[in-house]
C-alpha cells in the first residue's frame, strides 16, 4: 500500500478523489483547528463514473477533527491514493456530535501553496 499522507500535521493540501471532488484541507495555521473545504467544481469530465452530490455546507470550511484511510480492517490516519478517504468533522446537524463523510478513492494529493487562494485550486 501506498504511504499514508498525513495532511492534518501542517500546511495546505488539495485531495483530489475519483468523483472529481477535490477537498482543501487547511492545516496552515497552529493556532486555529484544521478545517477542510469541498470545492463545488469537480476536477474531472461530469458525465464520468460517479455523480458529484450536493453536500451540506459546499465550498464553506469545516472543522476537521480526523482524515483517515482503512488498512487491513482498522481506520488509520492520513490519506492514502487509491483508497477511499474518512473525514470526521464538526456536526452539520443540530442532533449530531460529529458528521463522518467518506469519499470515492483518492487520486491525487497536492501541496497548495500559501499565496494560492482556495477558490483558485
Amino acid at each position: 500500500m501506498p504511504a499514508s499522507i498525513d495532511v492534518l500535521a501542517a500546511g495546505r493540501h488539495v485531495v483530489t478523489t475519483a468523483s472529481g471532488a477535490r477537498h482543501v484541507i487547511d492545516a496552515s495555521d497552529p493556532d486555529r483547528s484544521p478545517t477542510i473545504t469541498r470545492l463545488t467544481q469537480p476536477a474531472t469530465d461530469p458525465d464520468g463514473p460517479f455523480r458529484l452530490a450536493d453536500l451540506r455546507r459546499d465550498a464553506q470550511p469545516i472543522r476537521v477533527f480526523a482524515v483517515q484511510h482503512i488498512q487491513d480492517g482498522e481506520f488509520r490516519d492520513g490519506v492514502v491514493i487509491g483508497q477511499d478517504m474518512w473525514v470526521t468533522v464538526e456536526s452539520l446537524a443540530d442532533w449530531a456530535e460529529v458528521t463522518v463523510r467518506r469519499s470515492t478513492p483518492v487520486v491525487r494529493i497536492d501541496l497548495l501553496p500559501d499565496e494560492v487562494e482556495v477558490g483558485d485550486a
